[in-house]
């Protein structure tokens, strides 16, 4: 097939793109909730693996005293902190220097310009266990002494961030295929109504000496414009969620940070791309063989 038949084999397909617009537009809804089922899956997974990451990197356990706490059971505390065998480094931390960390990280010095750290910012000690397991027996020991406010222990949301990757990873295990079927579903449909729409032209293109190729390239151009147009309106719901979810959960100094747009704008548009079309293609493929036996 040359040059000239490929071009009216694509004018064909887009064509028929607009004969049954309600067909059409139930294919797109229905991939897009595939997609975007897909979509969320991988952005919890990338968010989690991040998350573990910048967890993993600062020490685990961090013991929060009472503001004003007196200067002397903290000193006291720390010293004893530095020579229990349990604990393979540690770091105390003054108002002073979580308030200058806390101004680093926010970027704003101005804002902190008539505030008085001394009435609102603790003391800390920032510590590592030579064995994760004692942080819960760990912290109940920490709890006993005076002026000891808290004891956070980003263990505990480490376990919590696999245990909610996991169940995910299960739901939507489940859900993906069952959303994948019925795309399948309705895109085979539109293929069928549009295939016997065009029977009679198939029959005399096919009379007239015209290949299986070129009678399949306007089904499969319908599937991909399914699955670009899919695409595209997925990325836009998610990345739009992504933002105004992020934006409300982002936390300020010390916390952890969700993945940038930037970041995860390549990875998640390529998969979502190659699934959208692989899935569209075949199910175009399969059912014009099927319902046009070509």
């Amino acid at each position: 097939m040359g040059n000239k038949g490929l071009r009216f084999a694509f004018r064909d397909g887009f064509k028929n793109v607009v004969r049954h617009p309600l067909i059409l537009l139930a294919s797109i809804s229905t991939m897009v909730l595939m997609l975007i089922l897909l979509g969320a899956f991988m952005l919890f997974s990338l968010n989690s693996a991040h998350l573990l990451k910048q967890a993993g990197e600062r020490p685990p356990v961090e013991i929060q005293f009472e503001v004003g706490a007196d200067e002397n059971l903290v000193r006291t505390l720390d010293q004893k902190l530095s020579e229990n065998a349990l604990i393979v480094e540690h770091k105390l931390m003054s108002p002073a220097e979580n308030m200058e960390f806390f101004k680093e990280r926010m970027g704003k010095d101005e804002f902190f310009d008539d505030f008085d750290y001394r009435a609102h910012i603790p003391w800390t000690i920032l510590l590592r266990l030579s064995d994760p397991a004692l942080g819960a027996s760990f912290k109940d020991e920490i709890m006993k002494y005076p002026g000891v406010y808290d004891v956070m222990m980003e263990t505990s949301l480490m376990n919590l961030l696999q245990d909610a990757n996991q169940k995910v990873s299960i739901i939507s295990a489940v859900l993906f295929p069952f959303f994948c079927l019925i795309t399948v579903l309705i895109m085979s449909n539109m293929v069928r109504m549009i295939a016997l729409a065009r029977a009679t032209e198939i029959s005399i293109m096919k009379t007239m000496g015209a290949t299986d190729r070129y009678i399949r390239i306007p089904f499969i151009v319908e599937g991909l414009f399914v699955a670009l147009v899919s695409t595209f309106m997925t990325l836009l719901i998610l990345f739009l969620g992504y933002q105004a979810l992020t934006g409300r959960m982002q936390g300020g100094a010390g916390a952890l940070h969700f993945l940038p747009l930037s970041r995860l704008l390549l990875p998640l548009t390529l998969i979502l791309l190659l699934v959208s079309v692989i899935v569209a293609t075949l199910t175009s493929v399969l059912s014009v063989r099927r319902y046009v036996q070509v």
